[in-house]
């Protein structure tokens, strides 16, 4: 009988939760259709996007006044747009052209990003002389990429627009569109004050030098970290797979050692070739052809030390080695006199 009973209570709680489950989807479903007809309707009901073209009223941007000026050239930008950055020179030429017919148009440069300071320093980075709006809805503008100009005259009528990096032929459009000689784009996209700096050796927007190693392409995707340096001559050591590869100043491939089984990354070399690696516990100097010349024991580095980076200062004859240690945690700089040991 009691054996009965609770069988009878289980059936009666596996009902109950057959039913509460199938009320939740339910009601899931009709929240979620409701979501979608609302998304419907406000999508019908409300256009948040003006398309551009010719004739067209643009809408106001907070804060700047179309009249001030017969007519206003709109730069839309973002920050992080490297179009946008290469395009700095030819925005230099109109602001200089600006400044020297301060009645003939205006320049506003309206960034979609919000954050003003970002905005602030952006400009006096690339050194433009425009007013600059930060936060501003480009989509509501009708304006669907960056970098994209806008010309509207003294009451926001819509006379052209250019999206996208301009070419010279493009730029001069927008300087007889201003009434205005085409001036030429001042400085350089590879300049120092128009590309936030990387590493020497590089551009943004190409590299200087591209090598591509000989060696058996290896899947491991941490395996360039730390693992070259290139000497005062130029020359370019790459230490991949189990050879080390000699590169001349243009790239080309002038030599390839096999790795003693001792040798351990990261390395330095000197003008001579002598390669420097960092041991177990010490300093291990190569010849060029790769063979052992001496061992430097630095016992003063903790049993658990392991090298981070080593660099070397030829003038001064020395070796600096950057060590991390787990425990107690720490990062350590060395400095090896290899004169005087």
């Amino acid at each position: 009988m009691l054996e009965s009973l609770d069988l009878q209570t289980r059936k009666k709680l596996r009902d109950i939760l057959d039913v509460t489950t199938n009320l939740v989807v339910v009601v899931f479903a009709l929240v979620a259709i409701g979501v979608l007809v609302k998304s419907y309707f406000a999508s019908k009901g409300v256009n948040t996007s003006v398309p551009i073209s010719r004739g067209s009223a643009f809408p106001q941007i907070p804060g700047v006044d179309y009249n001030k000026s017969p007519r206003t050239l709109i730069l839309a930008l973002n920050v992080d747009c490297r179009y946008c950055t290469r395009s700095v020179p030819f925005y230099n030429s109109l602001a200089e052209a600006r400044q020297e017919n301060t009645k003939q148009f205006n320049i506003v440069a309206a960034f979609i990003n919000n954050e003003e300071g970002l905005v602030k320093s952006y400009i006096e980075e690339k050194q433009l002389s425009v007013q600059a709006v930060s936060g501003v809805d480009l989509n509501k503008l009708g304006i669907q990429m960056t970098p994209t100009i806008i010309l509207v005259d003294s009451n926001g009528k819509v006379l052209d627009s250019w999206r996208g990096e301009l070419q010279p032929d493009g730029e001069r459009e927008v300087f007889e569109a201003v009434g205005l000689p085409y001036k030429p784009r001042t400085g350089s996209t590879s300049t120092e004050v128009n590309i936030k700096k990387t590493v020497d050796i590089f551009d943004e927007q190409n590299a200087a030098l591209s090598i591509r190693p000989h060696g058996k392409t290896q899947n491991d995707p941490a395996h360039f970290v730390e693992v070259f340096d290139v000497n005062s001559h130029g020359n370019v050591y790459l230490a991949y797979g189990t050879s080390m590869y000699k590169y001349d100043a243009n790239g080309k491939l002038k030599d390839v050692r096999r790795l003693p089984a001792d040798f351990t990354s990261p390395f330095c070399i000197d003008d001579a070739g002598n390669i420097f690696a960092a041991g177990a516990r010490g300093l291990t100097i190569f010849s060029p052809e790769l063979v052992k010349v001496r061992h430097i024991s630095l016992d003063h580095l903790p049993e658990d030390a392991f090298t981070l980076k080593m660099a070397l200062d030829r003038k001064r004859e020395s070796v600096y080695i950057q060590t991390y240690t787990p425990n107690p945690l720490a990062q350590i700089l060395y400095r090896f006199d290899l004169k005087s040991g």
